[in-house]
């Protein structure tokens, strides 16, 4: 029986590491020029980057992006609430466990640098984890999602 030299199986590792690397990279690149092309689209928006200074880490999934619009959920209306160009959206992305882009609309909504020095309180946390999770949760398929409370 032949063996390989741990030489080999590092060289192999470090190979492999590297084009994982490569391709994460790749996707990184595709999404800054996918956002690049639809920013134009999204004009109206304002964005900022919110800052988590809390022991409690902003959660992610596969699925980051939230795209909610509380401004018309409060009016009721009965028409779409989530398209991209609707007065009063809201598109939150966790890029960090300590940052959040927020992308505003700054006809409804005041600027959240402005609130708490553009710090994120240990509430806004356990408010935006919920959602990350409800969302996560009804992106799998989960018809019970909305239903869950803070604890």
């Amino acid at each position: 029986m032949k063996f390989i030299n741990d030489s080999v199986i590092e060289k192999i590792v470090r190979q492999g590491a590297h084009q994982q690397y490569l391709k994460k990279t790749d996707s990184a690149a595709k999404l800054i020029k996918n956002f690049e092309r639809i920013k134009g689209e999204m004009t109206g928006l304002e964005c900022v980057v919110l800052d988590n200074q809390n022991s409690t880490n902003l959660i992610s999934s596969d699925r980051p992006v939230l795209l909610i619009n509380p401004f018309l959920q409060r009016k009721r209306i009965n028409f779409g609430k989530d398209g991209m160009f609707q007065m009063g959206i809201l598109l939150l992305l966790p890029i960090s466990p300590e940052k959040i882009l927020i992308c505003y609309d700054p006809n409804i909504y005041e600027n959240p640098c402005t609130i708490n020095s553009g710090v994120l309180s240990e509430q806004d946390v356990e408010k935006l984890n919920h959602l990350s999770l409800i969302h996560f949760l009804a992106s799998a398929g989960d018809s019970n999602a909305d239903t869950l409370t803070p604890s």
